[in-house]
């Protein structure tokens, strides 16, 4: 049975049992760059990525025989104490794992997985006191909304690199459940309406891939599980470890899970809208009527 909460309009998209998740609003605390890492007009708007990031540049990785390049960034905004960006930086815009060629992908997570064992390394663990942290490699990709007036209009195929460390993480103790929350607003910032019915249908966009890897699997849905907190929100695939990272067949697996996800939010715009094609910038396609979707 679903909850119904009178203040939450989305209340229908989420299973039965959601007040009783606990989200975490304003606990974590991250410091932020100093007064003159402040990023300039070029650093936010600047075309060129190699432009935008030249100052945090730590190193670059050539790829492709000079035809693509990954540099190692130094955050501007982070997210976590300790927070890399791994991002292609040619001139051409390249904001996918399809934009790319399989070396720079391979190279990408490679780095990933030397992020992994650098982080698990005893003496490292103990110079940075990173013992009882999380590390996360977290990907995103958007490569037609380009005409927000913000940084997120600039994305580059790019990974990002993060380490919260024990301290950090201690205030999320205090986390509430989505039920002490009555602002429908800040339960939409805490919660995505999206998080459950998205997916399911990522899940079912997935069904039947071969995930080519041995001991991988595509999970299923298991909403109480979330719930409580044994299982993180989204579609899951389990992974036999981090050291597939450095195998060429993970770099394909990405590869083919974006072209699948890709024709999946062609067709749900086209559901929504009649049109899959991309609109032009600083327009978006009208919604169809209710009825005809």
């Amino acid at each position: 049975m679903i909850d119904r909460n009178p203040s939450d309009p989305f209340c229908g998209l989420f299973p039965g049992g959601i007040e009783s998740l606990r989200v975490a609003w304003h606990h974590l605390r991250v410091p932020g760059p100093p007064p003159g890492f402040a990023l300039d007009a070029d650093e936010i708007a600047h075309p060129d990525p190699g432009r935008r990031f030249a100052r945090r540049t730590i190193q670059l990785i050539d790829c492709a025989q000079g035809c693509e390049t990954l540099a190692l960034i130094d955050k501007a905004s982070p997210h976590s104490r300790y927070d890399l960006m791994l991002s292609e930086v040619s001139p051409t815009t390249k904001s996918t794992a399809t934009d790319v060629g399989p070396a720079t992908g391979c190279a990408l997570w490679r780095t990933g997985a030397n992020f992994v064992r650098y982080c698990s390394d005893p003496a490292v663990a103990e110079q940075f006191s990173l013992a009882g942290g999380e590390l996360h490699l977290a990907l995103n990709c958007d490569p037609h909304t380009q005409d927000r007036e913000s940084v997120q209009a600039a994305k580059q195929f790019h990974l990002h690199l993060l380490y919260w460390d024990a301290p950090l993480l201690a205030p999320l103790s205090a986390a509430r459940t989505l039920g002490e929350i009555p602002d429908a607003r800040l339960r939409r910032q805490a919660l995505d309406p999206l998080s459950f019915l998205g997916a399911q249908l990522l899940s079912e966009a997935l069904s039947g891939i071969d995930l080519g890897i041995p001991g991988a699997a595509l999970l299923p849905a298991d909403p109480a599980a979330a719930l409580s907190g044994e299982r993180p929100l989204g579609c899951l695939i389990q992974l036999p470890g981090w050291g597939v990272l450095d195998s060429p067949d993970f770099e394909d697996l990405i590869r083919r899970i974006h072209e699948r996800l890709e024709s999946l939010a062609a067709r749900m715009l086209e559901t929504f809208t009649g049109h899959r094609d991309t609109p032009a910038p600083w327009v978006r396609h009208p919604p169809l009527p209710h009825r005809e979707i």
